[in-house]
């Protein structure tokens, strides 16, 4: 299962991917990042990065640590 940290997660291709990711059993995301606030989502939704404090795929934890 790959986990996704969502950044963008309100705007247009977002909302697509969720979508998609909604359809993939190989998929989660875990979180969305997004300064416009949040909507009808599955998962939590932060307006800041630095407010996450989950889990991703550990090539974007990487980049963030």
């Amino acid at each position: 299962m790959i986990k996704i940290l969502l950044h963008g997660c309100c705007g247009a291709m977002g909302k697509v991917i969720t979508s998609l990711a909604a359809e993939d059993n190989e998929i989660e995301i875990t979180a969305g990042i997004d300064k416009m606030g949040a909507g009808q989502y599955t998962y939590p939704v932060f307006s800041s990065l630095k407010e996450w404090k989950g889990e991703a795929d550990d090539a974007f934890e990487d980049l963030v640590n």
